[in-house]
């Protein structure tokens, strides 16, 4: 990637012939290839060196190990998008028919990576028998756009690496999660994530309509260069995106920020969660039900047996208990030793 012609030395590792059907079949499975051993390699790692993951159950060490993979994904889909959106000049020019060989490089590749995710998820769910509509959804629209792109010459790029683009949430959204499952989640590390997570899932909400700018302003150009269901499946993909999934997810993640939760797991006292607080039920003194024993019955045609039945129930209120503590006390005494089988103190 260079400015204006200058030469650069990485120049030469998209200086391939993209119309060749070969080329761009390899580098989709070189993609697929490449974060498949990722995804590997972060197993074996944290397998050998992370306690946290060897406490984990089987499906969160797939959701772990997916997840560190996506989090290298979105770095390399982060620096494709700024620089189309920022930088290279051939593509501010013509947003809609542009064409770049280092974006045909990430087109490709980024295509092997959303099929490498949506084999991996479909199989998760299938073994673990779980479903996440947003997440499937999202990623079965995202593998057939870049699979189009990837199909179709014509096609413009700049949409393209601007989808790229939205996965610049992707990294601190897998930080944030591994975080919260070490029980980190009450560490300022933790917390200035999420700060910068949910601000970049607003940051995804106008580039959506930044997107859509775009789309409507070079309408002709698009509908003579993809093909109707590419486009199609374009326009539907983006709607969901800019009017449920986005405003979901964000809405998501800054409910976590307020309150820690693995909500990728049903679990509602997950690591990382701050455990509610018991509640302390009213102790009263001089009866069994106050030490865990069993609540005293009530005799018929005693007066003193009732009183204690009822200090085993518990008070209305807190001043009645206070008020007729000194009563409740003489009378519970000789009731509860009555109701233990004890002998009274005056022989009756």
């Amino acid at each position: 990637m260079s400015l204006g012609g200058v030469a650069d030395p990485a120049d030469s590792v998209f200086d391939l012939d993209y119309v060749s059907w070969k080329v761009r079949l390899v580098l989709v499975v070189a993609g697929f290839t490449f974060y498949l051993g990722v995804f590997v390699v972060c197993h074996q790692l944290s397998s050998a060196l992370n306690a946290t993951y060897r406490s984990l159950v089987a499906r969160e060490k797939v959701f772990w190990n997916l997840a560190a993979t996506r989090a290298v994904f979105g770095v390399q889909s982060t620096a494709a998008g700024l620089w189309a959106l920022l930088l290279d000049p051939v593509l501010q020019a013509d947003k809609a028919l542009g064409q770049q060989n280092w974006c045909w490089f990430h087109i490709t590749t980024a295509t092997g990576f959303f099929f490498f995710e949506n084999v991996l998820v479909h199989l998760s769910n299938v073994l673990f028998c779980t479903f996440d509509w947003f997440l499937a959804t999202h990623h079965f629209f995202a593998f057939l756009g870049f699979l189009g792109s990837v199909v179709n010459l014509q096609a413009g790029h700049y949409l393209a690496m601007i989808t790229l683009l939205l996965e610049m949430s992707t990294p601190f959204t897998c930080a944030s999660w591994m975080l919260l499952k070490a029980g980190h989640s009450d560490s300022l590390l933790w917390r200035l994530n999420q700060w910068v997570m949910v601000h970049l899932f607003h940051c995804r909400m106008v580039l959506t309509y930044h997107m859509w700018w775009v789309c409507l302003g070079h309408w002709d150009l698009l509908a003579r260069s993809l093909f109707l269901p590419h486009l199609a499946l374009f326009v539907v993909g983006l709607a969901l995106l800019t009017l449920i999934i986005n405003p979901y997810w964000t809405h998501k993640k800054t409910h976590q920020l307020l309150n820690p939760t693995d909500w990728n797991f049903a679990s509602r006292h997950a690591d990382g969660q701050v455990p509610s607080k018991k509640v302390l039920k009213p102790q009263q003194d001089g009866c069994p039900a106050a030490m865990g024993l069993s609540k005293p019955q009530p005799l018929a045609g005693s007066s003193v047996s009732s009183i204690c039945f009822l200090m085993g129930s518990w008070s209305t209120t807190v001043r009645a208990e206070e008020t007729f503590k000194g009563h409740l006390a003489l009378l519970a005494v000789p009731s509860c030793e009555s109701k233990a089988g004890l002998r009274p103190r005056n022989g009756r």
